[in-house]
């Protein structure tokens, strides 16, 4: 299996979606302060 190492916007878009699935993109990226 191959290692993926995940950065801060990774960690942080997975966190979003386990607070709130249905989150869209744009709130995301609204939340993580990515477009």
């Amino acid at each position: 299996m191959e290692n993926v190492t995940l950065d801060e916007v990774d960690r942080g878009l997975l966190h979003a979606l386990q607070v709130d699935g249905r989150a869209s993109f744009s709130r995301i990226g609204e939340v993580l302060g990515v477009s």
